[in-house]
């Protein structure tokens, strides 16, 4: 599988889940997503503030389902809208005691990857509309303006071709 290197992101989501209710096997949460940068590949620009993750989270408390919608403006000026399905994993009995606190990535104990979806009505990015793409996601806990925040930071590729 051949791919091509889209961007990376440093996506800041406040600690903060709002219930939606209960789906299926687990509690709805809504997590607003507010800005971060998009750089180093193919897209560069900025994420708007103003979508969110949708998020079942499983009541077992190891996985969680979620989808998110959200902008990004690209440096020269094209708007994307995103879409994004995935599910998160954690693997509790492997993350050790003193990282249960989220101060650190958890890239080896958690499972998180999204199949990502755009839109766009700007002709230079059409071409992602109908190109399979993916993110490797990792998560850490930070501080911003004196409230706890989650730093959600991942790589999106294009899948260029398949063996």
């Amino acid at each position: 599988m051949k791919t091509k290197f889209l961007y990376y992101t440093e996506c800041a989501c406040p600690a903060l889940m709002f219930p939606v209710g209960l789906k299926g096997l687990g509690a709805q949460v809504v997590i607003p997503i507010e800005d971060g940068p998009c750089e180093g590949g193919l897209i560069n620009g900025n994420i708007k503030p103003l979508g969110a993750d949708w998020n079942t989270m499983h009541l077992l408390g190891i996985t969680s389902d979620v989808l998110a919608k959200y902008q990004i403006t690209t440096d020269d000026g094209a708007v994307l809208d995103l879409f994004t399905d995935g599910r998160l994993k954690v693997m509790w009995d492997k993350v050790p005691k003193n990282l249960l606190g989220l101060k650190h990535y958890f890239s080896d104990y958690v499972y998180f990857r999204e199949f990502l979806y755009y839109h766009t009505n700007d002709e230079r990015y059409k071409w992602l509309e109908d190109t399979p793409c993916f993110a490797m996601i990792g998560m850490k806990l930070t501080i911003k303006d004196k409230k706890p925040y989650f730093l959600i930071s991942y790589y999106a590729y294009a899948i260029e071709e398949i063996d």
